[in-house]
């Protein structure tokens, strides 16, 4: 049986009950969304480093991790309780996370994180290009 994005997607009778959630922390933004098979976004939620901007003149990589520990968590909780989604929710098909370009450190937490609740929620993860993603948000719009 095909789990992929395919399957979630590639029908058109599909339900627009039908969840993925993404996370990104390739830089200094922690975000996580929710989106249904028909890319209506559900939930939005994302947490800034700003401080780092000011205190650093920029941003410091084992910094932006340790922040991207604490503030992911908190990101992912909420978009899951603005749509309501618990653990072995059947309308959650995958988890999609920022793969790279990025902060290495940064992109890792967001990859471990996804990983573990892949595990958690029994949905698989696919991993998506971080530049790729924002040529696909630009030929939507």
């Amino acid at each position: 049986m095909d789990n992929g994005p395919n399957k979630i997607f590639g029908d058109p009778n599909r339900s627009r009950e039908e969840y993925v959630i993404g996370i990104e922390t390739s830089f200094d933004e922690s975000a996580a969304s929710i989106v249904n098979s028909w890319g209506e976004i559900k939930a939005n939620q994302q947490m800034t480093q700003w401080e780092q901007w000011d205190e650093f003149d920029g941003i410091q990589p084992s910094i932006a991790k340790e922040i991207h520990k604490k503030n992911l968590p908190i990101v992912v909780q909420r978009v899951m309780d603005e749509v309501g989604l618990k653990k072995g929710d059947p309308r959650l098909k995958a988890i999609a996370v920022t793969m790279g370009p990025g902060q290495e450190m940064s992109i890792n937490v967001g990859l471990f994180k996804a990983q573990e609740l892949g595990r958690e929620l029994g949905v698989p993860v696919i991993p998506v290009s971080h530049i790729e993603g924002h040529v696909m948000v630009r030929t939507t719009i």
